[in-house]
């Protein structure tokens, strides 16, 4: 399906029209309930054109976190697919004054376009809200301005020399803010949008596909599936057409990838891109054109209005080369996180070198280079990524803990690297509960990307000196207890064994832990990493 930018702007239109109508006002809250579709793409810029705020629902969310985001955010209007009708129903009951009313049907697209509605939207109006996972067990919703929101837009434009005619892919989650700038940055300069959707993603040769057939210009990936890609045109080279650009996110880059890209692809520019959802998304880029001057990867230099800091603890300057805390000040900065006062008062906190100016606090540590380049250094909390995902680790501890039975809980990283990392849960109670039970009870009220890939129990979790509970000893335990599957079988045939040795490699797992009767995903495989198992098969399998 296509449509042109007329066709857009009038679903826009009556999309913002029937909100105007239902009663949406300046800055009431709208969820969109929908999938990567064109519908989605007119019912989010219907909702930015009737002043409204733009609250993206995945439907396939469970229901206790959608009414959680429909409590925080004071929602009052739902636009609806077909199909999600029961989702916001079982949440709304969930949720006082949550959305009464789904004003969006697909039968509004046979009727004439009554034209723009005449609503104002000024700069400092609130925009959208992304819902980020949060450290107390209930997700922290960002809120961001149009001011912040149309600066990050430029930034795009002029770092991916976005202009009239190039093709950009969609491809993140809808609840992602960088799905934002992927529809919306093209659509500012005449460019074209391509919805790719997860099966053809996951399809390596499916999506380069549509790199090449589509023209497509400018890309946006995690190095873990740039990894993946890179492998399979090492293994059948071929030209990437006009693709240009491959914007990089959600990961640290590393230098070695950044070498063998441009060994392959020395002409299509990489961009490593750098921020936070509480900032407008991306603050910081990394143009690179070539390998970089150092030997490592840095997240670049501040992009056009933005402030950046590196502090200490004391929110003084750290000097040349020191690390610190990043900090950004500027439009960039959102307003908070809604109907929050106690999380948004710690991390949004008045600029002291810049009067009548809000920064925010990244909880990132990196250091100033010489050349004006920052050097990011890691995490300041358990705040942590894992394949792109941003996860507060205290948010799945906290549901653990809700589960009938168990009195102690702590989830860790395992010792793999990259996207090898796996989150492994331990827990202690009265009960013996089986691993499969627990794994259940979690993916009932978090997505799938948050729930832990292993799940241990024990009698007691062990504490450090001071009480606290030895978050490094379970990790030297999650790593010698590994899967803690079904009782082992040595693989016997060519097959088994080649297959083992290439997940053991895929994986991160030591060859001597598979067995015959062990399943992929019980090891931690996840549909990326499946992709690189077919990769690495060579089409022996489809």
């Amino acid at each position: 399906m296509r449509w042109t930018y007329r066709e857009l702007d009038e679903r826009a239109d009556r999309v913002a029209h029937a909100l105007v109508a239902a009663g949406a006002g300046a800055e009431d809250v709208v969820a969109v309930v929908m999938d990567r579709t064109l519908d989605w793409i007119a019912a989010a810029l219907g909702v930015f054109k009737a002043g409204a705020v733009y609250l993206p629902v995945r439907p396939d969310f469970p229901v206790e976190r959608v009414a959680t985001q429909f409590e925080r955010s004071a929602c009052r209007f739902a636009l609806l697919a077909p199909g999600s009708e029961t989702l916001v129903r079982e949440a709304s009951e969930a949720v006082p004054d949550a959305p009464s009313s789904s004003p969006y049907r697909r039968s509004w697209t046979a009727r004439a376009a009554p034209g723009p509605v005449a609503v104002t939207v000024r700069p400092g109006q609130a925009a959208y809200i992304y819902f980020t996972s949060g450290s107390t067990g209930a997700p922290k919703g960002a809120l961001c301005e149009h001011v912040g929101m149309l600066n990050h837009l430029y930034m795009k434009i002029e770092d991916l020399g976005l202009a009239a005619g190039d093709l950009v892919t969609q491809t993140a989650s809808q609840c992602f803010d960088i799905s934002l700038w992927q529809f919306a940055a093209p659509l500012l300069v005449g460019g074209a949008v391509r919805i790719v959707d997860t099966d053809t993603q996951l399809d390596v040769d499916a999506f380069l596909d549509e790199i090449t057939d589509g023209a497509v210009a400018v890309v946006q990936i995690v190095p873990s599936y740039l990894e993946v890609l890179l492998t399979h045109l090492e293994q059948h080279p071929r030209p990437l057409g006009a693709l240009r650009a491959v914007s990089v996110t959600g990961e640290a880059l590393k230098y070695e990838l950044v070498q063998r890209w441009f060994a392959a692809h020395p002409g299509i520019r990489l961009v490593n891109a750098y921020g936070a959802t509480e900032v407008s998304d991306d603050t910081m880029h990394e143009v690179l054109d070539g390998l970089p001057e150092r030997d490592f990867v840095t997240v670049g230099r501040s992009l056009r209005n933005v402030s950046t800091y590196v502090l200490d603890e004391n929110l003084a300057l750290v000097p040349l080369g020191s690390p610190g805390e990043i900090a950004f000040s500027g439009i960039c900065v959102g307003r908070g996180y809604i109907n929050d006062e106690e999380r948004t008062r710690q991390a949004f906190v008045p600029d002291p070198f810049r009067p009548h100016t809000r920064m925010y606090r990244t909880g990132d540590f990196g250091r100033w280079l010489p050349e004006g380049r920052i050097e990011y250094l890691g995490r300041r909390d358990e705040q942590v990524k894992i394949r792109g995902f941003r996860i507060e680790i205290g948010e799945i501890e906290n549901k653990l803990l809700s589960m009938p039975g168990i009195q102690e809980a702590a989830v860790v990283i395992d010792g793999g690297a990259g996207d090898l990392r796996n989150l492994v849960a331990f827990f202690a109670g009265r009960d013996d509960l089986p691993a499969g039970r627990v794994r259940d009870f979690l993916a009932t009220l978090l997505p799938d990307y948050m729930v832990p890939t292993y799940f241990h129990q024990m009698e007691r979790l062990p504490l450090t000196e001071n009480g606290k509970v030895d978050k490094r000893s379970l990790v030297r335990l999650a790593e010698t207890l590994g899967h803690g599957g079904a009782p082992y079988t040595a693989p016997v045939t060519p097959a088994e064994q080649r297959l083992a040795t290439l997940w053991a490699e895929v994986l991160g797992v030591p060859l001597e832990r598979i067995g015959r009767a062990d399943s992929f995903f019980d090891l931690g495989g996840t549909s990326l990493a499946a992709v690189r198992l077919l990769v690495r098969l060579d089409r022996a399998l489809s």
